[in-house]
């Protein structure tokens, strides 16, 4: 899989994409969740933010652009204490130093750019939630507008039976009429 100048190339079969990036079962299930096609099955940001994969191990907050071309790696504190007892050597330590400073900076660039996407999906799903009370206000706008529909056909319905009435009235009267005419 590659993304290059606007470009991007899928595997052919489904079961390259997972062997070549999702090997976890946790990411395999939440990228099915997140990626559902179906709106209605498509995981919420608050259900996405419970599940397994974000509630337990290590969770950057962002990744490196470097990312598109070569896996993340992360140290954990215990690997950095392991890794400090193991490397004692005067001219390793300032390199581990520099090289610390760097990790700090790189994760705090991290943390940073992890604020942002949280932020834009909140911005997401106060957009979807907007999107869900308009689509209900338009909803009840159309069942009122059937309502006012089926009104006016009964107000036309009653205007017709007026009218039957009065030309009843009229022809009894004229029945009448004639009736007293011929005597009867």
């Amino acid at each position: 899989m590659s993304i290059e100048l606007y470009r991007y190339s899928a595997p052919r079969h489904p079961d390259d994409f997972w062997n070549d990036f999702a090997q976890s079962e946790e990411v395999k299930a939440i990228l099915k969740k997140a990626l559902a096609y179906d709106v209605q099955h498509r995981v919420r940001l608050e259900e996405l933010k419970e599940d397994v994969f974000f509630r337990f191990g290590y969770c950057p907050q962002s990744l490196p652009e470097s990312s598109f071309d070569t896996p993340p790696t992360f140290l954990n504190e215990d690997k950095r204490q392991q890794e400090r007892q193991d490397d004692e050597v005067d001219d390793g330590e300032e390199e581990e130093e520099e090289e610390e400073e760097a990790h700090v900076i790189e994760m705090a660039k991290y943390r940073e750019k992890g604020r942002r996407v949280k932020r834009r999906l909140e911005k997401l799903a106060k957009k979807e939630e907007r999107l869900e009370k308009k689509e209900e206000r338009l909803k009840k706008e159309e069942r009122l507008e059937k309502e006012e529909e089926r009104l006016k056909k009964e107000e036309r319905l009653e205007k017709r039976k007026e009218r039957l009435r009065e030309k009843r009235k009229k022809l009894e009267e004229e029945e009448e009429e004639l009736r007293e005419k011929a005597g009867i």
